[in-house]
């Protein structure tokens, strides 16, 4: 079974399949944004793949996935951005030029040896879209459900503005889908570039 540190490489090795070679540029990679459909086909099977929820990091570290409701989480969001720089900047450059940024993450919570809160691990695919006026003025959209086969759903804090969560992979990957954001970027344009990054 597959290790939470080990999905960004098993998305490359997928992607390789399918003839997409990414390439690195500073701390993410990189592809052309043609190969963006291929890269979401990628993205659904490894939000639905099941992974250790105790394993040892390349340092020799054991960890584990927090079992509580949101210890393994996959959002989507969309909207206005600005396009990632692919060197390094100085802190007091200009932002980047403006796209229209779609996310899918995978995260997960980890917990270390004590039993404490350790920090999340996220796997991201992002697409850049040129600034199209009909992608620029949609709302910004967020969708989440539990990462993996299934998985309970979390408390939502009643203040929250976003969308409840979804109830699994299948329905996150429906309402992704069938959102007026993902129709009209990848329906309707040619992405510019994409990235895959880990934190």
């Amino acid at each position: 079974m597959l290790q939470p540190h080990g999905l960004a490489d098993e998305i490359r090795a997928r992607l390789a399949g399918r003839g997409v070679q990414l390439t690195k540029a500073r701390h993410t990679l990189i592809a052309p944004g043609e190969h963006a459909p291929a890269a979401w086909e990628v993205f659904k099977e490894i939000a639905a793949l099941p992974v250790e929820t105790t394993y040892v990091d390349p340092e020799g570290d054991e960890w584990r996935i927090d079992p509580a409701p949101g210890g393994d989480v996959v959002a989507f969001g969309a909207g206005p951005g600005e396009a990632e720089p692919l060197v390094q900047q100085h802190i007091d450059a200009p932002p980047g030029p403006r796209v229209y940024v779609v996310d899918a993450i995978r995260t997960f919570t980890e917990i270390g040896e004590d039993g404490e809160f350790s920090g999340h691990l996220s796997t991201a695919l992002t697409v850049e879209f040129p600034p199209a006026p009909d992608l620029m003025t949609l709302p910004v959209i967020h969708l989440e459900a539990p990462g993996g086969r299934c998985g309970a759903v979390w408390e939502r804090d009643p203040r929250d503005v976003d969308p409840p969560p979804l109830a699994d992979v299948a329905s996150w990957i429906s309402a992704v889908e069938a959102s007026e954001s993902w129709r009209a970027a990848f329906g309707r344009h040619q992405a510019g570039r994409i990235h895959l990054s880990s934190t």
